[in-house]
């Protein structure tokens, strides 16, 4: 059941093609769009397990990955360059308490199909200065932002479904 929802979920969000700087302006203008991003759903791929969604109870994995989120972008006024700043805030599991929470702020770069997060400040110092990569996609029809970080997790692979929080 649950990868028949992962897979709806992969055939409703169409590829995007931004292939050039216009693309990327409009990605960027999704991005800043909306006041704040909240955390929608966790999609994990892990070796022998398959597809699954990760709740906040649901598996080990839980314990190492956001289950609870924001993320604000904010664009600068000078168009022409790009300029994008964003603030996260993700959650994990309860149990890893009292560090399940990552904060961080970071300048954010858009280059077709991802976009890039370069930390200037963090709750953890040892993400200071790290540039965080993430695939993105983004579906108009149910505007879901998919941001699926580079980095694997105990050989799992992951993704992050934000929704709007006001629309």
């Amino acid at each position: 059941k649950m990868a028949v929802g992962i897979a709806a979920l992969v055939v409703v969000l169409c590829p995007p093609c931004f292939a050039n700087l216009e693309d990327d302006k409009k990605l960027q203008t999704v991005l800043c769009s909306s006041s704040e991003w909240s955390l929608s759903e966790t999609l994990v791929t892990a070796p022998l397990l398959g597809s699954y969604n990760v709740t906040s109870t649901s598996s080990l994995l839980s314990r190492f990955i956001p289950v609870a989120g924001t993320l604000k972008y904010t664009c600068s006024d000078d168009d022409d360059n790009g300029n994008m700043t964003v603030e996260a805030f993700l959650r994990m599991d309860e149990s890893t308490a009292p560090r399940n929470t990552l904060r961080y702020v970071a300048t954010a770069a858009i280059n077709g199909t991802t976009v890039r997060h370069i930390v200037v400040e963090s709750s953890e110092q040892n993400y200071v200065g790290r540039t965080l990569v993430r695939d993105v996609k983004f579906d108009s029809e149910t505007s879901k932002l998919v941001l699926a970080p580079k980095e694997k997790f105990l050989g799992a692979s992951f993704a992050l479904v934000w929704m709007p929080s006001t629309r």
